[in-house]
């Protein structure tokens, strides 16, 4: 399962594919369909996060991450700003710059 950005490497940018996983590293799968290592974040094996040289087999779900890179640090968040369910905490005794 290829979640974000990952997914425009399979086919129809499909979420979901099958492939044959037996004895195979979760790393080695994610090559053989010419997804580069560098561009995830985590490996799920079965609903447990695991590394990449974990073993899968046939009947397991692998489902991995995008990395995701950020923007410009915007500064700190303004004392206004909300979140839902209320404001963002601050931390004690910290102040404006």
């Amino acid at each position: 399962m290829l979640h974000g950005e990952l997914r425009q490497f399979s086919p129809g940018a499909q979420k979901v594919i099958e492939v044959e996983g037996t004895r195979r590293r979760a790393d080695e799968v994610l090559r053989a369909l010419g997804i580069p290592i560098g561009d995830t974040a985590a490996f799920i094996v079965n609903g447990e996060q695991r590394e990449a040289d974990t073993l899968v087999a046939d009947g397991d779900t692998l489902e991995v991450l995008p990395a995701i890179s950020g923007g410009e640090d915007e500064g700190p968040r303004d004392e206004g700003a909300t979140r839902r369910g209320g404001p963002y905490p601050r931390a004690r005794g910290a102040g404006t710059r």
